[in-house]
Order: structure tokens, then C-alpha cells, then sequence
């Protein structure tokens, strides 16, 4: 099959003419039962002459071929598939990662990634027994680039494999890869100024995370595993990022975020679900439970001091975070309250957590002062939808405010209380900030109506505190 004459088909369908357009497409149609079609394109996509919008085409139908048609059952219920030849897939094993390594347009490594997850899927290991050898090589390389290409295809198959804990796919892939996944992420957190740094700490940390996301390998759970991990991952999250120039919703996109987000998520899922013992289900507990035991008192206080240290960072305005990563922190704080470990550590600091960390989430904005000023229905449903958003910083303060209140009651409840009336009584107090005050009554409303003494006095409160409010002009 001539890829140039294929190329110059792909650019047709560009055309603006609905007519030509569709001719075009139907020759596409035609070719791609022939063998030879999978080879023609994927050399278009890798020929950096072509216009990048054909080639980004061309990827576009090499995912949506390999997705539909790689193997066709024989219960198909679709007369019109045909499954992709023999020849053709021996064809994308031997050439698709080397394409990886030399794509360096995003858009286009993000399909031939989807190309890679589907054939792995179905092929990996009987069918394609020097994966993983060829992935160590790229892992291994010199060439940023291969690297790269060796990331992709080792978060690619963990996240085709993943949900299928009965699988020992899963053990053989991050086996083979996971102790040179850690010297990459250990050597760049000590150079962060290497090309390419945040992508490649990105997909380091995205790999361990959906390995882990249903069940904890044994090798994770060695010492030898998990406390270098861990200590990269705190490294990660301490490491100082500057992006001069940026505005915080850009910098919510960067790359440098992306990957200390996937190390938060990594830390928060070996607690949440196999670190801490008092809020284990039984089918894990059997399990889990001596890894459990030893984390949450050995590695869980060293996760929540760094935590703490960067929630003062970030009241003491010396740093900036992203709202995952105030969402990670927030729930971990949630996670710490009832271990007594952890929550050893976190009770001197639970007052001004409260004062400077959920409180000040839950006051008014000017985004959504314009908000009420533009359109006051969309304003009513953005303010329910933020409490149902479990990754919203509102939903977070409040998580944070009803778990200490009800777990640590005598020790956390009147003083946030108190609190509360203080920025109602102080005259200093701004309209946004008694806001924030009576948003965190309406969250605490469960628990102060089934206070034996609070609830008596609620009217008081109301009258005092509220009705004069619907007469105000603020």
C-alpha cells in the first residue's frame, strides 16, 4: 500500500466539501480491510514531513481500528467488521513503540497510548512475550525520548490490567519495571531542572497509583518497597515548584501539579485503604492487617508532618497549592482523626487547621459575588453542586469539620463552636468571612442538633445571629 497516496487521502477529509469529504472517507473504509493499512499509516504518522493534522488523523483511525477490530470474536453481532490481519498486528508490535519514541506531538502519543492499552489487553503475555523486555530497553535508554516512550508503556498495560486482581499481569509488569521507575523519579526530584522532569515524575507516579488502586502487590508491601517509594513521594510533594507568570488556572494544568498530584493520590490510597487499620472493612482486614498496623504508626505520621507543613505553607501564604492537592491534604487530614497515632499528631494543630484551613474554603468569593450578580440561578446550582463535588474544596472543609465534631466531639466540638461566634460577635469580622461562619454551622447542623446542650439554644443563636442579617444591605 503506497503511504503516500494514503496520506493524501487522510488530508481529503479535511476538504471542505461535504462530497469530496465523504468520498474520502469511504476509501478509507474500503483500504482498511486490506492488509498493509496498519503498516502504511502507522509510517505517516512517524513521517515528520507530513502535515501534523494529517498525521494526528491517521492516529485517530489507527485507535479506533486497533479498539474495534484488533480481534473480532465470532459472537460479533457487526457484519461489517474485519479483523485486523496477522501480519498486521505482527507489524504493530514490532513498530508501535519505537513510533512512541519518536512522536513528540501530544495529542498524537496520546492515541497510539489507547493504540498500546488495547493490544496489550488482548495480546500480553502469550502473544507479545518481549513486551516487557522491549519496555526495560526504553526504560533504560539514555534517549529522553525512549524513556519517555518506556513510561507510556509501562502505565499503559497497569491500567489495562488493573481492575483484574486475579491477574498475575499486574506483578510481572511492575516487577520488571517499578525498581527503574524509582531511579528515574529518585534521580529526577534530585535534578528537577532535567528536560522533561514533571512529565516523567507524572507517569512514575500515575504507574505506582493504578497499580495499587484494588489491591497492594506483596512486593509493595516490603520494606525494601515501600519506604523508598514513600520517601520519593514526600520528596515529591515538599519539592518547591516556580512558575513565574502563570495564572493559578494554568498553573492547576501544569505539568509539575499533575505529578505531585499523583503523588498525593499514591499516599492517600496506602492509607485510606491498606494503612489504616480502625477504618479497615473485614474482607481486607484478612489481608492487610499487619501491613496496616506498622504504617499507620511508622509511615502515616511521617505522610501527616509534611502534610501539616504544607497547609502552613499554604495559610502562611509562603506557597501556593492546586485544589487537588488542598483536596488530598484535606482528606488525609480527615483519615487522621481517628487512628490514635496519627491523631496524637494532628490534635495540637486541629484549631487552627480549622481557623485557617476549612474556614477560610467555606467563605465568600469574589468569583462567586459576580456569579450571584450574572446569574443567580447558576450561582444556586454551582453552591449545591460543590457540596455533592467529593474533590471540592467546600466538600473537603466540611468532611474535615463533621469527622473531627463527631469522632473527637469532647475535644473538637466546642471549640469550633466558639470559633464560629467569634467571627459572628467581632465587629472586624467581613461579610465574607461571617459567610463562612454560618456555612460552617449549616455543615456542623447534624451534630448541633443532636447535641444534648448546643440544640436548646438555637433559636437564640438564629435570632441573633441570622435574622438580622435578611434586613442587611451587604
Amino acid at each position: 500500500m503506497d503511504p503516500q497516496a494514503l496520506s493524501s487521502l487522510f488530508a481529503t477529509t479535511y476538504n471542505p466539501d461535504p462530497n469530496t469529504r465523504k468520498r474520502a472517507e469511504l476509501q478509507i473504509r474500503a483500504l482498511s480491510k486490506e492488509e498493509g493499512m496498519l503498516p502504511a499509516v502507522m509510517q505517516i504518522i512517524g513521517a515528520e514531513a507530513v502535515d501534523q493534522s494529517v498525521r494526528q488523523a491517521c492516529a485517530v483511525w489507527l485507535k479506533n481500528r486497533v479498539e474495534r477490530d484488533y480481534v473480532v470474536g465470532s459472537d460479533s453481532q457487526k457484519t461489517d467488521q474485519s479483523p485486523v490481519s496477522a501480519a498486521d498486528r505482527a507489524a504493530l508490535k514490532s513498530g508501535l513503540l519505537q513510533l512512541l519514541s519518536t512522536a513528540h506531538s501530544r495529542p498524537i502519543r496520546l492515541q497510539l497510548a489507547s493504540v498500546l492499552r488495547s493490544m496489550i489487553f488482548r495480546d500480553f503475555p502469550q502473544e507479545w512475550p518481549h513486551y516487557l523486555e522491549n519496555t526495560v530497553a526504553l526504560l533504560s535508554s539514555q534517549n529522553p525520548q525512549e524513556v519517555y516512550a518506556g513510561l507510556i508503556a509501562t502505565v499503559e498495560p497497569i491500567k489495562a490490567f488493573r481492575y483484574r486482581s486475579t491477574s498475575t499481569n499486574l506483578e510481572a509488569i511492575t516487577g520488571a519495571t517499578f525498581p527503574l521507575l524509582l531511579q528515574i523519579g529518585q534521580r529526577l526530584v534530585a535534578n528537577p531542572g532535567t528536560a522533561m522532569a514533571p512529565e516523567f515524575l507524572h507517569l512514575v507516579f500515575q504507574s505506582y497509583k493504578n497499580a495499587a488502586l484494588t489491591a497492594l502487590l506483596p512486593s509493595q508491601m516490603t520494606t525494601e518497597s515501600i519506604v523508598p517509594w514513600g520517601r520519593l513521594m514526600l520528596e515529591m510533594i515538599n519539592l518547591p515548584v516556580s512558575l513565574p507568570g502563570m495564572d493559578e488556572e494554568t498553573m492547576e494544568k501544569h505539568e509539575w501539579w499533575k505529578a505531585k498530584k499523583w503523588a498525593y493520590a499514591s499516599l492517600n490510597l496506602l492509607f485510606s485503604r491498606y494503612g489504616n487499620p480502625s477504618q479497615m472493612p473485614p474482607s481486607l482486614a484478612k489481608r492487610y492487617k499487619p501491613f496496616a498496623e506498622q504504617f499507620a504508626t511508622t509511615f502515616a505520621p511521617e505522610i501527616l508532618k509534611v502534610y501539616l507543613q504544607q497547609a502552613d505553607l499554604y495559610v502562611t501564604q509562603k506557597a501556593w497549592l492546586s485544589k487537588r492537592a488542598m483536596y488530598f491534604i484535606g482528606q488525609f487530614f480527615c483519615e487522621c482523626v481517628k487512628p490514635k497515632a496519627t491523631w496524637q499528631l494532628l490534635k495540637p494543630h486541629f484549631e487552627n487547621l480549622v481557623s485557617s484551613f476549612a474556614f477560610p474554603q467555606l467563605c465568600f468569593t469574589t468569583e462567586k459575588q459576580e456569579l450571584w450578580r450574572d446569574d443567580t440561578n447558576e450561582y444556586l446550582r454551582r453552591t449545591f453542586e460543590e457540596y455533592d463535588d467529593y474533590q471540592s474544596g467546600i466538600s473537603t472543609a466540611t468532611s474535615f469539620l463533621l469527622t473531627l465534631a463527631k469522632t473527637r466531639t469532647p475535644t473538637t466540638f466546642m471549640p469550633i463552636l466558639s470559633f464560629i461566634q467569634n467571627m459572628l460577635t467581632l465587629e472586624t469580622t467581613l461579610p465574607e468571612q461571617r459567610f463562612g461562619a454560618l456555612n460552617m454551622v449549616v455543615c456542623l447542623s447534624s451534630v448541633i442538633m443532636a447535641h444534648p446542650v448546643v440544640k436548646k439554644d438555637i433559636d437564640v443563636f438564629l435570632i441573633n445571629n441570622v435574622i438580622p442579617l435578611l434586613s442587611s444591605e451587604v
